[in-house]
């Protein structure tokens, strides 16, 4: 009888020894994705401030030399580069979250790629997103994604201005 109590009191002890590891487990698993949703609550409030200091330099731009855009030459050009700037962070952020699948990613780059200011934006700013640190939970590949698209509609436009006058106007295969 005295055996079966030691035995008893050991499982006991062992389940209780196993309840609280995972008690422990689970408090630092909740931590973990408090320190996630936190990092992600940060980024987004960094972004929304951006956005609203965007769009008050875009209604008065002369403050976008203060965001590194120069309205001197064309205020309309520089309005557009940096509404391009707040896209592509918000594309950014989406693809991130997985809120933008990457064919909407392409989908949406392809359209955007037909401007020639946004065509050449991109190309002047790609690689700040090549060295933007990924969010929690986030994919790392969104500038790959859009320069894949960026390159592939720069050789559209330059087979497009090789070819001649008449081949342009010429009706395809």
């Amino acid at each position: 009888m005295g055996r079966a109590r030691g035995d008893l009191a050991a499982t006991i002890s062992a389940v209780s020894a196993a309840l609280s590891a995972l008690a422990i487990l689970g408090v630092v698993v909740a931590l973990y994705f408090q320190i996630q949703q936190t990092e992600i609550a940060r980024v987004d409030a960094l972004m929304t401030h951006r956005s609203e200091l965007l769009m008050f330099a875009i209604g008065e731009p002369e403050l976008l030399v203060s965001w590194g855009f120069d309205p001197s030459g064309n205020a309309s050009v520089a309005k557009l580069q940096a509404y391009a700037s707040m896209v592509f962070n918000h594309m950014w952020a989406s693809f991130e979250l997985n809120r933008l699948t990457p064919e909407e990613l392409e989908y949406t780059c392809k359209r955007i790629f037909k401007n020639e200011v946004v065509t050449t934006w991109w190309g002047e700013s790609r690689a700040i997103y090549h060295g933007y640190r990924s969010l929690p939970l986030g994919r790392r590949n969104f500038p790959e994604l859009v320069d894949r698209v960026y390159y592939a509609s720069a050789a559209q436009r330059r087979q497009a201005t090789d070819r001649s006058p008449a081949q342009r106007t010429a009706p395809g295969p």
